[in-house]
């Protein structure tokens, strides 16, 4: 086994070995939360930030089901106890030091930080505390609302990994389970959309219903678990016809950049999300089983600054939150409103600020992190 991502070969036999390192997926990480973080720097309205999101929940989904495949194969079984563990020492020290430090910085500079919005960060609710304050129309709104996707996160992963454990043997039942899933969530935001948000809310309120609420959200993870199991079941069959599988990469591409264009209201709040998990599976057939998607990860998303940026995407996600605030607080308007010089040096300085911050609270957590791989691995 190689771990140099540029040996990589098309196939997907090197997905599922122990250890192995899987090439590409750290430079999508960089390239999703660079979508995220020039959208909410100013370019949202040019820069599709929501599909960075999308793409963070698809790998999420696509990474864990390998990972939990992978030990399934090698022992036998999947420790649950392990796998939340793991999850919780990955997750929540550097979730912490944002809320310790951005809190104590909101209490001079902004309005303050709610215990509300600190239970909501921690207790991974923060979607729904959103939604409230949309709901209610008082006050500043949460502290932290980019949170709101952890919080799908979650939620999808509190029931997964015990799926997993039941059903791994079994990969029919798991993808029907999985893609009932996916139907649902597509029905329930139609119903969102058509009669309002559940309880009686609007109209208003429903579109960010369907764009940020746990059960309207958690097919994205869903779709990258999908094509886990499909990459199990039929990667090498795609992989020994090449031309097959680039034809369902560019496909995919294509549905992406359909899912941008088109902008239908009902669309764009029900079926948008579902394209895109679809649109995803075929991009990675052609990202993995197709020698142009070994190009394409050796040439750009390997390259050793984009993996990198892929590993501080987590930390550069959380923080670059701090930098919105602290522009909103100084200039007294919101980034999107900014002349276009100010947008260009906020976006150009803010993404750097954002990539630093997240170095510099990686290394501060580095002892808990090496403690992870310590206790808590196979």
């Amino acid at each position: 086994m190689s771990s140099d991502p540029s040996r990589q070969e098309a196939g997907s036999a090197a997905l599922f070995a122990p250890g192995a390192y899987i090439s590409g997926l750290d430079g999508l990480r960089a390239v999703a939360v660079l979508l995220v973080l020039v959208g909410h720097l100013g370019f949202e309205k040019l820069i599709p930030g929501g599909l960075g999101v999308t793409v963070f929940f698809f790998i999420s989904g696509f990474l864990i089901t390998t990972l939990l495949t992978r030990e399934a194969r090698a022992h036998g079984t999947i420790s649950i106890s392990k796998f939340y563990m793991r999850r919780i020492i990955r997750l929540y020290p550097e979730l912490i030091l944002l809320i310790v430090v951005g809190g104590t910085v909101g209490l001079f500079l902004y309005h303050g930080v709610r215990p509300i919005d600190v239970a909501g960060a921690l207790g991974y609710f923060t979607n729904y505390l959103v939604l409230h304050d949309e709901v209610s129309g008082g006050g500043p709104g949460p502290r932290w609302p980019h949170l709101w996707s952890l919080a799908v996160e979650e939620h999808f992963y509190l029931t997964f990994p015990l799926l997993m454990w039941a059903s791994w043997r079994r990969r029919g039942l798991l993808a029907a389970v999985l893609a009932l899933v996916c139907v649902a969530a597509l029905a329930w935001r139609f119903h969102v959309h058509a009669a309002g948000a559940p309880f009686g809310l609007s109209q208003t309120v429903a579109q960010p219903y369907t764009a940020l609420a746990s059960e309207a959200r958690i097919d994205s993870i869903a779709y990258g678990c999908l094509a886990s199991l499909l990459f199990q079941q039929a990667g090498e069959f795609l992989s020994r016809r090449p031309a097959l599988s680039l034809a369902a990469g560019l496909v995919g591409a294509a549905g992406l950049l359909f899912s941008l264009a088109w902008r239908d209201e009902v669309f764009r709040y029900t079926w948008r999300y579902s394209l895109q998990g679809l649109a995803l599976m075929g991009f990675f057939i052609g990202l993995y089983l197709t020698p142009a998607g070994v190009w394409i990860r050796g040439a750009v998303l390997d390259l050793p600054l984009i993996r990198r940026l892929g590993v501080l995407s987590y930390g550069a996600y959380l923080w670059h939150m701090e930098i919105v605030l602290a522009c909103g607080a100084w200039s007294g308007r919101a980034p999107l409103d900014l002349p276009l010089s100010y947008k260009i040096g906020l976006t150009l300085g803010g993404a750097v600020l954002s990539f630093l911050l997240a170095e510099v609270s990686l290394r501060v957590v580095a002892p808990v992190q090496r403690l992870r791989h310590q206790l808590f691995s196979r």
